[in-house]
């Protein structure tokens, strides 16, 4: 019986390199499937309620001494102003924070959706009902056209051309 030869015994061969990438490539998608209008008018209409997001966050910090009153309306008998104070603080920087960080998760998944990523697509939708609950039940200013312009990302992400897309995506 004889042993087998050693990889070493035999010829190197150079590997080929392989093509460079085209810039669809690059970005993530396929040149091909590139996405239609109402994919790319949904994006910035999501991007745009990031914006708006941030907005209604930072407006909040101007609620302090609302936040205040309610609390000393409310049944607050067991606390002291200072803990009344404390707690209006944050109250304020939590709704901040959470203002902005569902800002940055909209705008996340605002690049991922017109990127073709269906479940970007899933949690778009999802978040954005909930959102759009809240901004009418909260009825203010910004709150309204935030839930306007999120209808309309709601509505175009449904459209027949962006279902289109991302079916052509989910199967590349």
């Amino acid at each position: 019986m004889t042993t087998p030869p050693e990889p070493q015994d035999f010829p190197q061969q150079p590997t080929p390199a392989p093509p460079p990438l085209n810039e669809a490539e690059l970005r993530g998608s396929d040149p091909a499937v590139e996405a239609p209008k109402e994919v790319q008018l949904s994006f910035w209409l999501w991007i745009a309620t990031a914006a708006l997001m941030v907005v209604g966050a930072l407006l909040i910090l101007t609620q302090r001494d609302v936040v205040l009153a309610e609390l000393r309306k409310a049944d607050t008998s067991g606390l002291t102003e200072e803990q009344l104070q404390s707690f209006a603080t944050i109250s304020v920087v939590f709704y901040v924070l959470v203002g902005v960080v569902l800002a940055g998760l909209f705008a996340f998944f605002a690049i991922k959706m017109r990127a073709g990523r269906n479940w970007a697509r899933i949690t778009l939708l999802v978040l954005g009902i909930i959102v759009l609950l809240y901004q009418v039940i909260g009825l203010t200013l910004i709150g309204l056209l935030t839930a306007l312009v999120v209808l309309g990302g709601l509505i175009t992400l449904n459209l027949k051309p962006s279902t289109a897309y991302f079916a052509a995506n989910r199967t590349r």
